[in-house]
């Protein structure tokens, strides 16, 4: 994914040091479209980690963050995200973060929530 030309990563710190690793693609460019999603439709994937950093709200803060920063650019038309319909705890900070939950969808991983974040409109 790093190696695509309309993928970036990051690593997320706190003072404490990194606590997670954040990545956004292109979802068409990358070949991963997912039904009825509109060109630009950005998808984003983290994983959060150690242990000791969950449950402190930096997921939802640092999904947030980002994603403003993705969707004030002109060619990122949404985000998405594709929780485990079973992990409550992703969903959530997801939700916090601005995501609505567009229903269950099928992918090569298994079963998954599709979540979107539309730009936020003043």
């Amino acid at each position: 994914m790093i190696a695509a030309p309309t993928a970036e990563a990051w690593l997320v710190e706190t003072a404490d040091g990194p606590i997670a690793y954040l990545q956004a693609y292109d979802r068409a460019a990358a070949g991963m479209g997912w039904p009825d999603l509109p060109p630009g439709c950005w998808g984003l994937d983290t994983f959060i980690g150690p242990p000791e950093a969950t449950g402190h709200g930096h997921g939802s803060a640092y999904l947030r963050q980002f994603g403003d920063r993705l969707l004030a650019r002109p060619e990122v038309a949404c985000l998405a995200v594709d929780p485990n319909p079973d992990n409550a705890n992703a969903i959530r900070s997801f939700e916090k973060a601005g995501f609505v939950a567009e229903g269950r969808i099928a992918t090569p991983d298994g079963p998954s929530l599709l979540m979107i974040r539309q730009p936020d409109i003043c």
